[in-house]
């Protein structure tokens, strides 16, 4: 569903392009495309298959699956990307938190190989952790330009506008299960001073929060943050939503971008 409506920084791995493939391939990319590819692992170090290697850009989103062995090689057009820095790539699959992988350029004919395993291995969801529903991708709040922003795929009015996605109908069973949850996800342009009512939060009913969020990096990465909030008062049968606010931006202020949200309860 999509509607009107305490953080941590993560230094952006930025993965360098090589000459190779995963699977001994040497030829390069298409004129004008750049390659990505990898192994995709658990943290078990077993393969992932059927794993969507998703590339959000200007023009739509650039996708690979993985096959039985974990392998996937994606190959995009690199103009689409011509001055974004970092690009972002998500690799999503359902029961597993999104990875987001971060390249600082993607440059025509290269072909970056991304590590097996490590920070790049895939993790479970477990049993109290919720991805909202129909929020896979990279989500732009801002102005109608383009100028300056990432490889995004939706854009909004700057002003008083916001998504909404669904979480969960709030039953008895998770109101005795959970007081509290934590709100996960990785954004860039978040300029709270600048943009005043920028807000990220859980909403139900006529329950309402939104912590504090600071600025993102001011270098234009992104940045990782890990929001607390209280549900005790959160209504009986309602649904609870993760929401993202634009603030009030002069029109010269660029605009913000969010993903890969996690939502886990706890007590």
């Amino acid at each position: 569903m999509r509607k009107l409506l305490a953080l941590s920084s993560v230094a952006s791995v930025l993965l360098a392009g090589c000459g190779g493939g995963g699977e001994a391939d040497t030829s390069t990319p298409p004129e004008g495309f750049v390659r990505i590819e990898g192994t995709l692992v658990d943290a078990d170090g077993a393969a992932v298959a059927q794993a969507q290697t998703r590339l959000p850009s200007r023009n739509g989103v650039w996708v690979a699956t993985s096959d039985t062995s974990g392998h996937f090689r994606l190959e995009a057009r690199a103009s689409d990307f011509e001055g974004v820095s970092p690009v972002m790539v998500q690799v999503v699959r359902d029961g597993y938190r999104p990875l987001p992988l971060y390249f600082s350029t993607l440059s025509t004919g290269t072909t970056y190989q991304v590590p097996t395993g490590g920070q790049q291995a895939l993790h479970k969801l477990a049993a109290h952790q919720y991805i909202p529903k129909n929020s896979v991708g990279l989500w732009h709040i801002g102005d109608d330009g383009f100028d300056g922003s990432a490889n995004s795929q939706l854009q909004t009015k700057s002003v008083d506008v916001g998504l909404v996605f669904s979480v969960a109908a709030w039953t008895p069973e998770l109101r005795s299960l959970y007081k509290s949850a934590t709100l996960e996800f990785v954004a860039r342009g978040v300029q709270t001073v600048k943009c005043p009512g920028t807000q990220f939060g859980l909403a139900a009913g006529n329950f309402l929060s939104a912590p504090p969020i600071a600025d993102s990096d001011p270098s234009g990465g992104f940045t990782r943050y890990r929001l607390a909030v209280d549900v005790q008062s959160v209504p009986l049968g309602a649904d609870l939503v993760f929401f993202a606010r634009s603030g009030r931006c002069p029109s010269d202020i660029d605009d913000l971008e969010f993903s890969d949200i996690v939502v886990s309860f706890g007590n």
